[in-house]
């Protein structure tokens, strides 16, 4: 059962780089207010060695997503992109730990595009949060 960490996705072994390359949703992990865990799914892309997670325009009950407010106020972040089957010799996940921050999504939303076809009629085109990894943690069965 490999196991290891490293600091840049470049780095990742083959079987973790399958799990990141397979992964079509993460999930993001961010500290609110009180320093408890916000987790939510999210879609993202990687680009030039950092993560992005869009902030798209799905309807939220609040004007800002908490994610956003979240890492506005404590920039450390996660992201957990993991492969799952009912055979648990396939099982992997990796975890990029780092700080993140709020930009405009500029050139990442064309990216966004190719990779999830939902964003074809209405692109992310505001911000995202961007992740920079600091350390990055993964397991495979194999």
């Amino acid at each position: 059962m490999p196991s290891g960490s490293c600091n840049s996705l470049s780095e990742l072994p083959e079987r973790a780089s399958g799990v990141v390359l397979g992964a079509e949703r993460g999930v993001l992990g961010t500290l609110d207010s009180r320093g408890r865990p916000h987790l939510v799914p999210v879609c993202w892309i990687a680009l030039q060695g950092r993560l992005y997670v869009p902030v798209d325009h799905k309807p939220k009950s609040a004007k800002v997503q908490q994610r956003v407010r979240n890492v506005e106020r404590n920039p450390e972040a996660s992201l957990l992109l993991d492969h799952y089957e009912r055979d648990w010799t396939r099982l992997g996940w990796v975890m990029v730990r780092g700080p993140a921050h709020v930009e405009p999504v500029g050139e990442a939303s064309a990216s966004f595009v190719a990779r999830y076809e939902q964003y074809a009629l209405h692109p992310p085109e505001d911000e995202a949060i961007v992740l920079q990894p600091r350390r990055i943690l993964w397991w495979t069965w194999q």
